[in-house]
Parts: C-alpha cells; sequence; structure tokens
C-alpha cells in the first residue's frame, strides 16, 4: 500500500549524532523518554475565557467495518472531541447522514468503489454543538469537496462555518463573528505515477488557495501525507546549499524541532505547499517524548526489519500556533492502522457555544414517542373508538354538509379516524437498542485492548508484540461476530409459527 521503504533521501543513522535523542532513527517518534517540561504557550491561547475545541485527524483504513463507525461518536463524547478528520473511508459516494448521539457524518467518495478492494474517500464527523453551530451559519456555512483527483477517488474535503464570539470593549462586550474551516486530506502514496502525482498537487494548491483567501477564520488542516517531512533540524542538514542568512528557507519557521526526522523524496512537495500558504506542521512545535510516529511500514524484504514513520500531519496557518495548546499522537481512536493525531486549540475570544453541562442543565426530558396499537383499538378500546367515529356525524353541520366537496368531506373524515383512534390507543414505543448498544462494554473493551496492542507493536516492533496484536484483532472480529448474531437471536427465538397463523399484525411488530 505504502511505498516508502525506497523514498529516503539519506541514511539518518549517519547525519545525526547518536546522542540526540529526537535524530535516532531506530527510536525516532517512540522512546519511552522522561516528561518534558511543556512548551511555552502563548498567554492568549491559556486565556480561561476561550472554548478549548479538540479535533482528532484519523487515516481509520475503511469505515466497511461498522464498528468503527459505532465506535468512533462514542469516543467523541467521551473525550470531548468537537470534529473528527477521516481519511480512507473506503465508502463511495456524497451524502451527510446522522449517526449515533446526533453527530453528523459529512461524506466525500467516488461514485463507486473498486469490485475488489477499496481506495480513497474522506469524511468529516461533527459534534452535536459543532453540528448546530455549522447548521446556523447561514452564509458561511460551506462544504467544499475536492472531487475525483490521483487514483481516480476522492482525496480533499473541508466544512466551513461561522462562529459568534464576544469581544470587550470599552467594558461593554460586543458581539462578532468568527470563522471556522476544518479540511482532511488524503495525499497520494509514492506508487503512483509522477504526472498523477504532480496534477494532485496542482488541484491541491488550487483548494488550498480558494479556502484560505478567507478573512477571520481559524483554519484546521489534517491530513495523511503518505510522506515523511522531517525536521527543522533535519531539513537544513540536508539543504546545505542555503549558506547565507538572506537566503534562509522559511520552512524553518514552519516545521519545528520535534518529530521524526526522517524525510522521504516526495516531501518536497508537501513543505512547498507550507511554504506557499505558510503553514505549519503543529506536531513539530510540540515535544511529545519523542513519540511522534503514526504508521509502521511493512517488513523488508531481506532484512525484515519494520520501520515507523510519521505520515499523519495537522497543519495550521503560522500565526495561529499561538492559540494551539496542545498536538499529540493518540491511540484511543478507531482500530486502523494508523494512530491519530489530536490538536487542542482556542479561538481568538470566547465563542457563543453552549458546553455540555450548561446544555445538560437546560435539555427537557425527552418526549416519549408514541403510535396505535391496533390490539388495543381492536379490544380494550374499540367500543370507545367506535363513539369517537360517531362524534363525527353528530358534530357535522348543515352548511359544512351542504358547501363542502365528497372529496374534502372524505379527508375530513380519515383525519377524523386518525385523531381518535391516536387518541384512545396510544402506547409508547418501545425502541430495541441496537447490536452495538446491547454489546457496547464488551466491544469497547476489545477495541481499547486492540488499540493498546496496536500502540505497543508501533513502539516496539516484535515478533511477540506482533502475535499479540493479531490476537487482539482476532478477540476484536470474533466478539463484533458475536454480537450481531446474539442481537438477531432475540428476534429469530421470538418468530413462531402460531404467532403469524393466529396473529399475524402483530407478530411483525417484534
Amino acid at each position: 500500500k505504502k511505498e516508502i521503504n525506497n523514498n529516503n533521501t539519506t541514511n539518518n543513522t549517519e547525519l545525526y549524532p547518536a546522542d540526540e535523542c529526537h535524530s535516532k532513527l531506530s527510536d525516532a517518534g517512540d522512546d519511552d523518554c522522561p516528561p518534558s517540561p511543556a512548551p511555552s504557550i502563548s498567554p492568549r491561547a491559556n486565556d480561561c475565557s476561550a472554548k478549548t475545541f479538540r479535533v482528532y485527524n484519523h487515516n481509520v483504513n475503511g469505515l466497511r467495518d461498522e464498528t468503527k463507525i459505532e465506535y468512533i461518536p462514542r469516543i467523541m463524547k467521551k473525550k470531548n472531541i468537537d470534529a473528527y478528520l477521516i481519511q480512507e473511508t473506503h465508502l463511495s459516494g456524497d451524502f451527510e447522514k446522522f449517526i449515533i448521539d446526533n453527530y453528523y457524518f459529512i461524506h466525500h467518495g467516488p461514485e463507486a468503489q473498486p469490485t475488489k478492494g477499496a481506495k480513497g474517500g474522506v469524511a468529516i464527523i461533527l459534534s452535536p454543538e459543532l453540528h448546530s453551530l455549522w447548521q446556523s451559519s447561514g452564509k458561511a456555512k460551506k462544504i467544499i469537496r475536492g472531487g475525483i483527483l490521483a487514483g481516480e477517488t476522492t482525496r480533499i474535503l473541508s466544512v466551513s462555518m461561522k462562529i459568534e464570539v464576544y469581544s470587550e470593549s470599552n467594558g461593554e462586550k460586543k458581539k462578532k463573528y468568527h470563522n471556522l474551516c476544518l479540511t482532511t486530506i488524503y495525499f497520494p502514496h509514492s506508487g503512483y505515477k509522477e504526472k498523477e502525482i504532480d496534477s494532485f498537487n496542482n488541484d491541491l494548491s488550487t483548494f488550498l488557495s480558494n479556502i484560505l483567501s478567507q478573512k477571520n477564520t481559524t483554519h484546521i488542516i489534517g491530513a495523511d501525507t503518505n510522506s515523511s517531512i522531517g525536521t527543522r533540524i533535519s531539513t537544513s542538514n540536508l539543504d546545505l546549499s542555503l549558506n547565507d542568512e538572506d537566503d534562509e528557507d522559511p520552512i524553518s519557521n514552519l516545521l519545528g524541532p520535534f518529530g521524526n526526522p526522517r524525510k522521504s523524496k516526495s516531501a518536497e512537495a508537501i513543505l512547498n505547499h507550507m511554504r506557499e500558504f505558510q503553514l505549519r506542521a503543529a506536531s513539530s512545535f510540540f515535544d511529545n517524548n519523542n513519540k511522534y510516529n503514526t504508521w509502521i511500514a511493512p517488513p523488508h524484504p531481506i532484512t525484515k526489519q519494520r520501520i515507523p514513520y510519521q505520515l499523519d500531519q495537522i497543519f495550521i496557518p503560522k500565526n495561529q500556533l499561538c492559540y494551539t495548546s496542545n498536538v499529540k499522537r493518540k491511540f484511543d481512536g478507531a482500530p486502523s492502522d494508523h494512530a491519530a493525531v489530536m490538536i487542542d486549540f482556542k479561538l481568538i475570544s470566547s465563542p457563543i457555544l453552549k458546553t455540555k453541562n450548561q446544555e445538560k442543565g437546560k435539555k427537557a426530558d425527552p418526549i416519549p414517542k408514541k403510535k396505535i396499537d391496533n390490539n388495543i383499538l381492536r379490544n380494550k378500546e374499540l367500543p370507545n373508538f367506535k363513539k369517537r367515529v360517531e362524534e363525527f356525524f353528530e358534530n357535522l353541520s348543515l352548511q359544512t354538509t351542504m358547501f363542502s366537496t365528497p372529496s374534502e368531506l372524505i379527508d375530513e373524515f380519515e383525519s377524523h379516524i386518525a385523531e381518535a383512534a391516536f387518541e384512545v390507543a396510544a402506547a409508547e414505543t418501545k425502541t430495541r437498542p441496537d447490536w452495538f448498544t446491547e454489546a457496547e462494554q464488551v466491544l469497547i473493551d476489545a477495541i481499547e485492548k486492540r488499540n493498546i496492542a496496536f500502540k505497543n507493536h508501533l513502539k516496539h516492533p516484535s515478533e511477540l508484540n506482533k502475535q499479540t496484536l493479531r490476537e487482539a484483532r482476532h478477540h476484536l472480529l470474533r466478539e463484533k461476530r458475536k454480537a450481531k448474531r446474539q442481537w438477531q437471536l432475540a428476534y429469530a427465538a421470538r418468530c413462531k409459527k402460531k404467532d403469524f397463523c393466529v396473529h399475524p399484525k402483530e407478530a411483525w411488530q417484534m
């Protein structure tokens, strides 16, 4: 899938001193170093009046396994994640839909996926609070899709919204507006032809020019770059031609000192995008104890060694770093061969966004859903129903009879019958939980066990950790199948032949 092993521009073990922890090739991004001092953050980013937004960026390696789409909203709710930027959904079509707990799924995919295998597809999941803001954004509410790109699939999706913010002037609070733009990008890997990759980069440049031209906007761009872009040190050491201070490469201000120093041949195109649009690789400015790698390559055909890479990045405009409080790798996302990347950031002023605790306090108890129970209507409440139907004729005036057409009278009579039936025989509907909810704790425990195994395997590649990860995957698959079968069995056990013969309508209500 990802052909990166042959893309290294140099041997990092020879280029960097062995005593530089962040430059060790064998351990880069995964050392268990003692905790480092937290990076200094701008006082504006620590302003307690500003609402902290949390966004995950993740290549989920397909959403055809419905366990993932069930798990993501639950982890978003548990971890207070406002948006989840996704690459490689392996789904087809452009669509929007609500998923569990009113989380909103926006997808951009090709019209059809290949018969064998699947590729591409990007999506963004919004929390209920963020979706509410997006819905109320008026003209600022946008979905921008990148269309079919390299590999005949979709790779770029952007969502924009308007957020109301407060600002104080002369002791008075004034309402202003600020925009938030979330973008997900799936770069083609190095196995594509050079012509296709160049075409993608040209299309991406045009796309970024469009969205980054918006003023007064906070941008979060999550990407699976399918390439290693290195760090400020590794990039500057590789480019020895710029010796004059006046010719300093702007990338030195856009790429920080932290991360995996490995740099791929295909990285230069990504660095050019960063130069052109003044984008910073956010994770490279945060010391996370050398834990940056998000993907591990297949075993080398000769050495059998598995090399970890830092492929997944979050890009932000240059002047936005002071409002970013944290960027780090996470292993609590959907099961995948990639780790997720999380960013915590703050808007310039406090947005008018109801916190979850406030909403819980103001929310009224949900109104139970009711529908007509035919069994009650035909038995216990049949006399009352007949009486209510007769009232229609008793209350029918002569004027209505004379000046109404037959069709109008029939429509009015039908409405009266429906109202009468609902009034005397309405019963609260009991919706059975879906298969994931019924076995939620067991499935979440299996997913977390699998994610821990993947974390250990990415940090310390070995046959033992590989086998542990394989067993955790199989355990999750078994639990998923078991949950589905038990859910279906509950219906099958209630389906008796006599029920369909004696009370066929009631039998279908199971």
